[in-house]
């Protein structure tokens, strides 16, 4: 938040969402990723986390804001999840289309969308019934906003990575980019980089993490 407030906006407010909510401003676009943890398949999945109940203060943000867009975002184990007997997205759908809104729901991977890491998601898209909004392909969110070539898919590592320097010692100073061919990707990751890339280090491990590599 102080990084955001710092080079963003500040215009920010930072709270527990059900103590602030009255203080969110209205907006035409509402995003929110309500905390995934008690969702999440790799996780305890504990019943009664309270971090698990955030999903219906977003639900309560959207019907006091009354925004034309909203999208929320999670894991895909919130579709494992119940309410009420109900899969929980399928409950959440049901309260947004009682509040006019039409419901998009989809289940994306980060790697379709220039993004070199396998990271699946789930999506609630609504939108109010009169709107008209259309939901961009992977391939058209690569050529028509990044401006890339269908061809440089699918994005790996190699094409992120490969141009930068070996680690410095320490972080206190910017490394250069060695000058080299770069993937399609790296172009367009680094089109308004600076020419030095900062905070790429090695860093110094505690003793305990030491001890517990040594085994």
């Amino acid at each position: 938040a102080s990084t955001y407030s710092k080079f963003v906006d500040n215009n920010i407010v930072v709270g527990d969402i059900v103590k602030v909510i009255n203080k969110i401003p209205r907006a035409d676009i509402l995003i929110g990723g309500p905390p995934c943890q008690s969702f999440s398949l790799v996780g305890k999945r504990i019943n009664d986390d309270p971090r698990g109940q955030l999903v219906f203060a977003y639900l309560e943000a959207v019907a006091r804001i009354k925004p034309r867009v909203f999208l929320m975002e999670n894991v895909p184990g919130l579709c494992a999840s119940y309410f009420n007997d109900e899969s929980l997205h399928s409950y959440l759908s049901k309260q947004f289309l009682k509040l006019g809104y039409e419901v998009n729901f989809l289940k994306l991977n980060a790697v379709d969308f220039c993004v070199p890491q396998l990271r699946k998601r789930i999506f609630l898209i609504g939108q109010k019934l009169n709107n008209i909004f259309y939901l961009l392909s992977s391939n058209e969110f690569a050529v028509k906003v990044l401006k890339l070539k269908r061809q440089a898919f699918p994005i790996k590592c190699k094409d992120a990575i490969s141009d930068l320097p070996y680690p410095a010692a320490s972080d206190d100073r910017g490394l250069p980019y060695p000058k080299k061919n770069l993937s399609e990707y790296a172009k367009l990751m680094r089109e308004q980089a600076n020419k030095d890339v900062f905070l790429h280090f090695i860093p110094t491990m505690s003793r305990i993490s030491t001890c517990a590599a040594r085994g």
